[in-house]
């Protein structure tokens, strides 16, 4: 059904924060593979800051992997929500970063649509604030 195909996409992003390093590029691949073959997708991570194209959402420098994160974690933490052609879940991240090693973690509202075929069109994270560190 239709919540199984946003299921896919949402576990798929969780296993490869969860599983692999930024630098690992099956961090990076286990995002981009969810995406259509068009030049007019978009990633929003944390919005408002979006990209449009694969060419300017991954690589060196880009919104993924993030930069000066040695480690990312992610779970689920609600159930998948779905209207028309877009779904929704909350997630909780947490990354390591180099050089302090500090944690971050922070809630996130990750909303995706999907097209006809099921591939990701536009994905948008939305942060919950967290406070201030020295990280």
């Amino acid at each position: 059904g239709i919540n199984a195909e946003y299921m896919g996409v949402f576990d798929q992003i969780v296993q490869s924060t969860s599983l692999y390093k930024p630098s690992d590029p099956k961090w990076l691949a286990g995002r981009l593979d969810l995406f259509a073959d068009s030049p007019d997708i978009v990633a929003c991570d944390p919005y408002p800051n979006c990209a449009t194209g694969k060419e300017n959402i991954a690589g060196p420098g880009k919104m993924w992997p993030p930069t000066g994160v040695i480690a990312t974690a992610a779970s689920q933490v609600s159930d998948v929500w779905v209207t028309g052609n877009t779904g929704t879940v909350m997630t909780s991240f947490m990354a390591s970063t180099a050089p302090k090693g500090c944690i971050l973690a922070h809630l996130e509202q990750n909303v995706v649509t999907l097209d006809a075929d099921g591939k990701v069109t536009r994905f948008e994270v939305f942060y919950a604030s967290s406070p201030p560190n020295d990280c």
